[in-house]
C-alpha cells in the first residue's frame, strides 16, 4: 500500500447553508419514503389479523397521552413533509434560475 496522504475533502469545508438545505431536503425525503413504506406495509399486512386503522387509533387515544406528547408527535409527523414541499419549491425556482443575482 501506498504512503500518500488521504485527501482533507470534507473536513477542510465551512458547510454552506446550500449544503445543509440539501442534505436536510434529502433525508426528509428518506424518512418520508420509510414512513410511507411502512404504513404501506402496515395497510396490507394488518387487516389479515383482523385489524383496522380506526382499531389502531382507538387503542392510541386509550393510552391517554398527555398533550404535550400529542403535539409533539404532530409535529414530529408534520415538519418533514412541511420541510420537504417548501425546500423543493425554493429548489424548483433555483433550477429555473430564480434567486440569484448576476452582477
Amino acid at each position: 500500500q501506498m504512503k500518500r496522504p488521504m485527501s482533507p475533502h470534507l473536513t477542510i469545508y465551512k458547510p454552506q447553508l446550500t449544503s445543509m438545505l440539501s442534505i436536510t431536503h434529502r433525508a426528509t425525503g428518506a424518512a418520508l419514503t420509510g414512513g410511507m413504506y411502512l404504513f404501506a406495509m402496515h395497510a396490507l399486512v394488518v387487516p389479515a389479523f383482523g385489524w383496522d386503522f380506526t382499531m389502531a387509533i382507538n387503542m392510541i387515544k386509550g393510552w391517554e397521552l398527555p398533550w404535550a406528547v400529542i403535539v409533539s408527535a404532530k409535529w414530529l409527523l408534520a415538519w418533514p413533509v412541511a420541510y420537504h414541499t417548501l425546500n423543493g419549491f425554493r429548489h424548483m425556482a433555483w433550477d429555473l434560475g430564480y434567486g440569484f443575482n448576476i452582477s
